[in-house]
């Protein structure tokens, strides 16, 4: 459960009906006090498993005021969607230059590059870079030595 304007009590039934209950809230009418008019509730929530991509989870809100009929609010409607890929980024912000590399890497950026750190896959930093501008020429030969030891 979330924060909330107001204090309330909840409850969870049947196929994830989930309720709130603000007692004694007493908002003012909008056509009184417009900004105090307003509360709100926020809440996460864990889908039953497995979600699969594609599920469409929708949800919609009956929102009760005194013993007036329910506002109903428009759906919310979320796609589930597992992306495993990273997204390319913008050729202009960094080019790395040849890859694969055995000699001299080139590193080419739109804005300026502060350092450039080269690690081995176990999280170890094999060749520190201090780098001033927005291209530099690392000498990377001597990694491999330095990745077999």
């Amino acid at each position: 459960m979330g924060a909330g304007s107001h204090g309330f009590s909840w409850s969870l039934s049947g196929q994830g009906t989930l309720r709130w209950v603000f007692p004694n809230i007493l908002l003012p009418d909008s056509n009184v006090n417009e900004p105090r008019s307003h509360g709100f509730v926020s809440f996460r929530i864990r889908p039953y498993q497995p979600l699969l991509p594609g599920t469409t989870i929708e949800n919609i809100a009956n929102i009760y005021f005194d013993f007036n009929p329910p506002v109903i609010t428009e759906p919310s409607v979320l796609v589930a969607e597992f992306s495993t890929g990273v997204a390319d980024a913008s050729s202009s912000e960094l080019v790395l230059s040849p890859v694969p590399v055995s000699d001299l890497l080139t590193v080419q950026a739109s804005s300026a590059i502060a350092a450039v750190r080269i690690m081995a896959a176990d999280g170890r930093e094999v060749l520190p870079s201090n780098t001033r501008g927005s291209g530099s020429s690392i000498d990377v030969s001597r990694l491999k030595s330095v990745l077999t030891s």
